[in-house]
């Protein structure tokens, strides 16, 4: 199975190798498409940010701008990009309640920061992204197991207000233990992405950088292909997909997932229609 991102895919060209694929295959909904997982994903953050692999539970920290509308909480903003020293402000602030309640915080690459607690909660949190505009109460941890995270994040928030910044609370997602990131469903992963590659690294398959993947992509059987960081597409179109299909007529490789962000998934199954691609 080879699974290739194409969400970031700009424009698909009328006459590409790939607008030929999309037309003719098959097109069937997926209940499972391929994707990073949700749960472990603050555990792919702390792989990529060097961290050993150890026992304990892992959440991703990221500065918010919450908005008081009557009774709901809304966010408003997630995608702060901090120098570092006001990283190093807000990173200040919070760790402290982090450190009350036994967490251990950590900055990663890119400005990332991720918590580590021995204790395991049953907690994922959902990506800040699907939650921007809502009211926060219906992402909040549930529960009186989950009181304490319910408990920091009102710290959290009491703390960022007395700031003179528009961060004015934290987001929580992304928890899990490594052993939730420790299998991958593909031999290889071809991405940019570090969490791609940590998630490769945990699960002990193989990671290659787009730039390397034209001539090897094909040899897996099974391969995630992420195309965020293609910028040639008229040369990607001859080397990658113009090989996938003459793979697909001779039965080389059996199936294909492709996914596109803002609509449903679609898998397309060659197995069905290769012959229709001649």
């Amino acid at each position: 199975m080879i699974a290739i991102e194409l969400a970031p895919y700009p424009l698909i060209e009328p006459g590409s190798v790939l607008a030929k694929l999309l037309r003719r295959a098959r097109l069937a909904t997926l209940e499972a498409p391929p994707r990073l997982p949700d749960q472990g994903r603050a555990a792919l953050a702390a792989i990529a940010a060097g961290q050993v692999p150890d026992e304990r539970y892992y959440l991703q920290v990221t500065p918010v701008n919450l908005r008081a509308d009557g009774l709901s909480l809304r966010l408003m903003k997630c995608d702060f990009t901090l120098d570092d020293a006001e990283l190093a402000a807000f990173f200040a602030v919070i760790e402290p309640l982090f450190l009350s309640d036994g967490w251990s915080l950590q900055r990663g690459a890119n400005g990332a920061l991720f918590a580590a607690h021995p204790t395991a909660f049953d907690f994922v949190g959902a990506a800040p992204e699907q939650a921007l505009g809502a009211d926060v109460h219906a992402f909040l941890p549930l529960g009186q197991p989950l009181r304490a995270l319910r408990r920091l994040l009102s710290e959290a928030e009491i703390a960022l207000q007395a700031t003179a910044t528009p961060i004015n609370g934290i987001w929580l997602s992304g928890g899990g233990k490594f052993v939730d990131v420790a299998h991958c469903p593909y031999q290889a992963l071809f991405s940019d992405d570090p969490l791609a590659f940590a998630w490769a690294r945990g699960a002990s398959c193989l990671s290659i950088r787009t730039a390397n993947l034209l001539p090897l992509a094909l040899r897996e059987p099974s391969a995630w292909i992420d195309l965020r960081a293609v910028r040639d597409l008229q040369t990607f179109d001859a080397l990658l997909f113009a090989p996938l299909q003459s793979a697909l007529r001779w039965r080389r490789s059996s199936a294909a997932w492709f996914l596109r962000a803002g609509e449903a998934d679609l898998q397309l199954d060659f197995c069905a229609s290769w012959k229709r691609l001649k």
